[in-house]
């Protein structure tokens, strides 16, 4: 299995569980396979969110982000073409991303290393 399967999986399952709605987790995968998990990652990591992103990556607890956090990393307008796409007002899709991306990125890292 690919790695963009992988993604497509894991965001379905996951969005199961945690209520995410297609729409969102369809703006999930699409954002991991445009800017590739390096990209998002990085973005944390430009929003002085290193310990947070840190802690995704591979096996263990991930830290917790708050929606403030998640919105600087991502910025605005990414959220809301996300909420847009999943039809749900942005601070919805904001609390739906905030429990679901750590989870992703954890089962797409389960070395600790990002995949190419």
């Amino acid at each position: 299995m690919g790695l963009l399967d992988q993604i497509t999986d894991i965001a379905k399952s996951l969005g199961d569980q945690k209520g995410a709605n297609q729409g969102l987790l369809e703006g999930v995968a699409d954002l991991l396979k445009g800017g590739g998990l390096r990209g998002l990652v990085d973005a944390f990591m430009g929003s002085g969110l290193d310990e947070i992103i840190k802690s995704w990556l591979g096996t263990g607890s991930n830290n917790p982000i708050t929606a403030d956090q998640l919105k600087n990393a991502l910025g605005p307008e990414k959220l809301e073409e996300l909420a847009s796409r999943a039809g749900i007002p942005a601070d919805q899709a904001t609390k739906v991303l905030k429990d679901i991306l750590p989870d992703i990125i954890d089962r797409l890292t389960p070395n600790g290393n990002i995949p190419e």
